[in-house]
């Protein structure tokens, strides 16, 4: 799977990295999925929320990059994922 990934502005660039789609492990984000950004992306990015667009598989979401459970991650609706045939713990390139 391909992922374009840029902030949505443009103004940050491409970032190209693997990642895995991960469930919350708090309540009451156990059943949602996020994408995780890698500490050498998110530290670029510096604090506070960020606007995030790309595509999955050809499909295009939107979104908003935020800080929980220690790490800066993107969810990802349940819609999308079934749109894209996407499933928590799948792998996913991210360009």
């Amino acid at each position: 799977m391909v992922t374009d990934f840029r902030g949505a502005d443009g103004t940050t660039g491409t970032h190209r990295f693997r990642t895995v789609l991960v469930s919350g492990t708090k309540h009451p984000y156990r059943t949602w999925t996020f994408l995780v950004l890698p500490p050498e992306v998110a530290g670029n990015w510096g604090p506070g929320p960020k606007a995030v667009r790309g595509s999955i598989s050809g499909h295009e979401f939107r979104g908003t990059a935020s800080r929980g459970e220690g790490v800066l991650r993107v969810p990802i609706a349940r819609e999308f994922r079934e749109l894209a045939g996407l499933a928590c713990g799948d792998t996913v390139d991210v360009i």
